[in-house]
């Protein structure tokens, strides 16, 4: 160890050393220190838990006043008090302490039995009458000694009241207290502010009542529009769709009958799709067609049933419109609730909602049946190039396949020479034993197709082919142009069921025919357009 003691320079340095390590610590704890809490932040909590506490006893209110415990629990206390302090009194007669306590018992007896019994027929009818007899009976027996006694009147009043929840019980409420207050001495006066008093006590309890039935209500439809809005964002597919719409929308308007319509693409027509709250054995109309307003997203109200069924006397019909026009429709069904304005407040929004989660599903539905038909358009076209080099060979092999992708029961083809039709039928079709070998264009089908317009109509009679698709039993055809080295024809599907075809099928009709054509025109078109004679009746092998 150094026995030397410091120097003037060392001792300075270390002086200088010693004060900035204080000058640090102190100023780290500095940076962690924080003021105590101020009487503004505690009175912010104090209300914060005040709110609190408030809410939680206004939800245990409304549990209270949702049935009728809390009146029947009022009006028990008061008898078996009032019973029992009666009882109990050695100033009163000994006859009138057995009659009232024989009375309580019998009342408490009535109660326990009908309890046991469970739900048997005029049971509310039966502890109606129960209570008021009770009630007039004790307050007679009582009133000479307790003149408390006449709360059993009032108590026994409200407890009717929130038994039927109903105006007409006011009258049989006032019923039980007039014998009461016209024995009663004193002025005519007294008497009316008694009755004005029970009847306002009445029309309160009447009114909270009310009050708590609309609040339940309002909060059961916003919790079933909440978990609308997220099933409907969460749909995968328009079928989907309509399912939650058809299984949470009834808790917004319980009681009513609902019907979720969407348009047929082919006819403009609203068809049903799916429904709640019919009578059995009924189901709304197979096609439906409303007079909707020039604003499309605006209800439109009918007076009758929905149509096609015996439900409800009014309709309220809530379009569910996507860029215009209108894709769907809600129809609710019901009485006089269904002029309220709040309905439309519920069904305004869950229409469009439900219009732009459906418009986004069928655009997305229609994509995947885009890509879908050009793989089987490419499919077919690998089978047309493989069966040979003419039309006849190509036809013949894409029929089979064709018909179950599009569901049709004919497929031809219809070259266009001048102003006629040349037409190209395969063997085993519908129309092989019935089609001319030649048709005149004007008026045709083909004749439109051709200026690059795809058509898909009925067999309606209002084309010169229609007699001959008539006669083959075909009830709709699909055409699409089909373009092959120059020369202008066209593909045509036929269907013999009444069901029309959709736009992906056209659009599918539209990629094979394309196809098509690129096979015919590097096939040279083969026989099908040779120079050479051709037969009567154009058949392919």
């Amino acid at each position: 160890m150094d026995r030397h003691g410091l120097s003037g320079p060392e001792l300075a340095r270390l002086k200088r050393l010693g004060k900035t390590r204080q000058v640090s610590a102190f100023q780290a704890a500095l940076s962690h220190w924080r003021p105590s809490r101020t009487l503004g932040d505690r009175l912010r909590d104090a209300s914060l838990a005040f709110t609190g506490d408030l809410n939680l006893g206004r939800r245990i209110l409304v549990e209270l006043l949702e049935g009728d415990f809390l009146f029947a629990v009022c009006l028990w206390v008061a008898v078996f008090l009032i019973a029992a302090v009666t009882a109990s009194t050695a100033q009163v007669p000994l006859q009138v302490r057995y009659a009232v306590g024989l009375t309580a018992l019998a009342y408490l007896y009535l109660y326990a039995e009908l309890s046991r019994l469970g739900a048997i027929p005029s049971r509310e009818a039966i502890l109606t009458v129960a209570d008021a007899s009770v009630a007039v009976v004790i307050y007679l027996l009582c009133a000479p000694y307790a003149g408390y006694a006449q709360m059993l009147l009032f108590f026994a009043s409200a407890r009717m009241v929130a038994r039927f929840r109903d105006l007409r019980a006011l009258p049989a409420g006032l019923l039980i207290a007039l014998p009461v207050l016209v024995r009663k001495p004193g002025p005519p006066v007294a008497l009316v502010l008694e009755a004005f008093g029970l009847l306002v006590l009445m029309l309160t309890v009447e009114h909270l009542l009310d009050l708590v039935a609309r609040a339940r209500r309002e909060a059961g439809r916003q919790a079933s529009r909440a978990m609308l809005s997220s099933a409907v964002a969460r749909s995968l597919d328009p079928e989907a769709l309509v399912g939650q719409l058809v299984t949470l929308a009834p808790g917004l308007l319980p009681g009513c009958a609902w019907g979720f319509w969407l348009r047929e693409e082919s006819t403009g027509d609203f068809r049903p799709e799916r429904w709640y709250g019919l009578p059995s054995g009924e189901r709304p109309v197979h096609a439906f067609t409303p007079g909707l307003r020039q604003d499309r997203s605006q209800a439109v109200a009918i007076v009758g049933p929905m149509p096609g069924t015996s439900s409800g006397s009014r309709t309220l019909i809530q379009p569910m419109v996507s860029d215009g026009e209108a894709i769907g429709l809600i129809t609710v069904s019901g009485g006089v609730e269904i002029d309220d304005p709040a309905v439309l407040g519920l069904l305004r929004p869950l229409a469009e909602e439900s219009a732009l989660a459906l418009s986004r599903l069928q655009a997305l539905g229609d994509e995947r049946r885009r890509l879908e038909a050009m793989e089987i358009a490419n499919r077919l076209a690998g089978i047309a190039a493989a069966s040979g080099r003419d039309a006849e060979s190509a036809l013949s092999a894409l029929r089979p396949a064709l018909s179950d992708a599009l569901r049709c029961d004919s497929l031809h083809l219809e070259w266009i020479e001048g102003d006629q039709l040349r037409l190209l039928v395969p063997h085993r079709d519908p129309l092989f034993s019935t089609a001319p070998a030649r048709l005149p264009l004007a008026g045709t089908r083909s004749s439109e197709a051709v200026e690059g317009r795809a058509l898909r109509e009925p067999v309606a009679g209002r084309r010169p082919e229609d007699v001959v698709l008539a006669t083959a039993a075909i009830r709709h055809v699909a055409v699409a142009p089909l373009f092959a080295g120059g020369r202008l024809c066209t593909l045509q599907a036929g269907r013999r069921e009444p069901r029309a075809f959709t736009a992906s099928e056209l659009s599918l009709l539209q990629l094979v025919a394309e196809r098509l054509g690129l096979v015919l025109a590097a096939a040279g078109l083969g026989a099908a357009t040779g120079a050479g004679p051709r037969p009567e009746r154009e058949v392919a092998a």
